[in-house]
């Protein structure tokens, strides 16, 4: 095997959750990453909130910001739902954005099988009291007997608050409504900001329009603040007992666009609570959105989802800011999708400046190296991970520095499944094959359901 020299020996943190191994070669391993892993003893660890703490040497930035970026299928979800599971066991307020809503399930159908083997643990549990007199050595046996039928997993998976919005469950309307959960001028401007993407033009072109929809804003805000419950909804229904037709026409447009849509999500009348930003960890999903592809034009079939995904945003940015002595990390799956509009583009940018002093770790899931590049030092990333993207080779080299060669590309296009190139706040960068080495717990990470068990490594 040839060795790639201007790779770290070491990367990641001295103290952390085991990640992986480093990966010394340049060939490719044809599929094989357990022969990877073999081939190599420097193992990678991680702790991602060691990037904005002070007095750590070495180090070269504070930036809490992660991303993990690549195509569908080289094991890029496998290696976002372990940096989940290890991070949402430490004291941080833990936040998991699953556009796809496919995490609930996997874990539900895990717990399910784990639980039935539950009678066979209690059996075992209840001989151990009878046979030994000792509460020490018992506590001991039957702390085993959990790990033999995998307790601590499911009770892992009962203190996950999952959240599964769907607009037609009348409960979940308003959910993301900015007159539910945020104040002041945030409030405002995305409340603007998701009306414009419902309006588009007939919002912005007549200033006429635009005034009236603001003092409406203004006064349902006041209600708000004086304990009346409103939402967005009302903002409508006030325009439309306006003198001028015009207003009061586009007023009962946006009504009869929202109705029976994805769009009662963020536009209700306030009456219901919104998502709990004080739990542990969440998972929080939303079922039946049409997200356009990485390279798909957006339709007006995708409004609707983008108006969501905007509020979506503005949600993570205020579960990380309020309380800056709290430790927060958000993991965004589909993030890609923030940059097809200016509008998502701009809710992305104000996410991403939330950081180091609010102690918030936000970790952006992508298609492209593209969606993470930026000019700006103070909404770049302190830990990147991007897996193969063949169409990408060079420009993956770029935003690593390393050399466009020969070598580096072949380096670059030779991982298999389950590698990825890494750089650390060090600035160390590696390939490295990723790794969480317990199969009773990464069996949470599958994302397709198949019969081809040498898949489900790097699902």
């Amino acid at each position: 095997m040839k060795i790639c020299f201007f790779t770290s020996q070491k990367i990641g943190s001295d103290i952390g959750f085991p990640i992986g191994r480093i990966d010394h070669a340049v060939e490719s391993w044809a599929g094989d990453y357990k022969k990877a892993l073999a081939s190599s003893t420097n193992a990678v660890f991680l702790n991602l909130f060691q990037a904005n703490k002070q007095g750590i040497a070495g180090k070269i930035t504070d930036n809490p910001a992660f991303a993990i970026v690549g195509q569908t299928g080289e094991g890029k979800s496998f290696l976002t739902k372990g940096l989940f599971l290890c991070h949402s066991l430490l004291k941080a307020l833990t936040l998991y954005i699953d556009p796809k809503n496919e995490m609930k399930a996997q874990y539900m159908k895990i717990k399910a099988k784990y639980e039935a083997d539950f009678p066979k643990m209690e059996f075992e549990i209840e001989q151990a009291r009878e046979a030994i007199e000792d509460e020490e050595q018992l506590y001991w046996v039957i702390r085993g007997i959990e790990y033999k039928y995998y307790k601590p997993v499911v009770d892992y998976i009962n203190n996950i608050h999952f959240v599964s919005l769907d607009a037609k469950e009348e409960s979940n309307h308003g959910a993301l409504d900015p007159l539910v959960f945020l104040h002041g001028d945030a409030c405002k401007k995305i409340s603007v900001k998701v009306t414009e993407e419902l309006l588009g033009e007939k919002y912005t072109k007549e200033d006429k329009f635009e005034i009236a929809f603001l003092e409406s804003l203004d006064a349902v805000m006041s209600e708000r603040e004086k304990g009346k419950k409103v939402g967005l909804l009302n903002v409508f229904e006030r325009l439309l007992d306006s003198t001028d037709e015009m207003i009061s026409t586009r007023a009962n447009l946006a009504l009869r666009k929202i109705k029976n849509s994805q769009m009662e999500l963020v536009f209700s009348h306030g009456k219901n609570s919104a998502v709990d930003m004080d739990a542990r960890i969440t998972v929080l999903g939303v079922t039946g959105l049409n997200l356009p592809k990485a390279d798909e034009k957006i339709t007006s079939d995708h409004k609707e989802s983008l108006i969501v995904m905007y509020a979506l945003g503005e949600f993570c940015r205020e579960f990380g800011e309020r309380d800056r002595t709290q430790e927060t990390i958000i993991f965004v799956d589909e993030a890609w999708f923030f940059n097809k509009t200016e509008i998502g583009a701009s809710i992305l940018m104000s996410m991403k400046r939330v950081g180091r002093s609010q102690n918030n770790f936000l970790g952006l899931i992508t298609q492209s190296i593209s969606d993470v590049e930026t000019e700006d030092d103070s909404t770049a990333f302190g830990t990147i991970f991007a897996f193969r993207e063949p169409t990408e080779t060079d420009k993956v080299l770029k935003y690593f520095k390393l050399p466009v060669e020969e070598t580096t590309q072949a380096w670059y296009d030779n991982m298999t499944k389950g590698q990825c190139i890494m750089r650390d706040p060090f600035g160390r960068t590696a390939r490295i094959t990723v790794d969480f080495q317990l199969p009773e717990v990464t069996v949470l990470f599958d994302t397709v359901e198949t019969k081809m068990k040498n898949t489900k490594a790097v699902a």
